[in-house]
């Protein structure tokens, strides 16, 4: 227990904090105590924590195909299982993997908003990293504002073609894509984003703005 509380023990066996602390006997034992409330509640993880070496990832981004053409024609439709309506307003999750329609547009039915903000409590904390099917945008999903970063797919002379007009190769940027995970891990989109626009605004100005 020393040792997993970075204490180290001094001759007469006894454990000498290696950072400040007053009172280090009362912090082992409130750290007991804690531990043994949540045993009550979590007995599964707190064996795991017990019996075994824990292992923590890094969270992740959904894996993505190098040619934006494989995405496109794959996620750039989508039918509403609930009133059967196919839209291309699509939006990719890029960390759980789920297609959605976009807020910003009128929904086809109530389904796909209560879906859309069910999808915003499980991936938006601290934001919902999504991929516009129709732009190669990133769409940084907050609850109740979102923002446009840039493209991960690049053409061959490293620029982007957001609306899709010059219907060149665009490949996927490696360097685009760590920067965006550092930010996502960071949680640092203000830096990056100027124009936050809510859910409700008109998204045809807003957007050739962005352009």
């Amino acid at each position: 227990l020393a040792n997993f509380l970075n204490l180290k023990l001094n001759l007469n066996g006894l454990a000498m904090p290696k950072w400040y602390c007053n009172e280090p006997i009362v912090l082992v034992t409130n750290w007991l105590q804690d531990f043994q409330l949540s045993a009550q509640h979590h007995r599964n993880a707190m064996k795991i924590l017990c019996l075994k070496r824990p292992h923590f990832y890094s969270p992740i981004f959904i894996d993505l195909p190098t040619k934006y053409d494989d995405i496109f024609h794959m996620h750039n439709e989508y039918r509403c299982e609930h009133c059967k309506k196919v839209s291309s307003n699509t939006l990719l999750c890029l960390i759980c993997g789920e297609l959605h329609i976009k807020r910003w547009f009128p929904p086809c039915c109530v389904y796909q908003r209560q879906r859309y903000i069910q999808h915003l409590a499980k991936c938006g904390h601290p934001a919902a990293i999504m991929l516009d099917i129709q732009t190669t945008l990133i769409a940084i999903c907050l609850t109740d504002t979102y923002g446009y970063w840039h493209s991960l797919y690049l053409d061959q002379h490293g620029e982007e073609d957001p609306k899709l007009k010059r219907g060149k190769t665009l490949l996927l940027n490696l360097n685009r894509l760590a920067v965006l995970r550092t930010l996502w891990l960071t949680a640092t989109f203000d830096y990056q984003i100027q124009n936050w626009l809510s859910y409700t605004s008109l998204m045809i100005s807003h957007f050739d703005v962005l352009l």
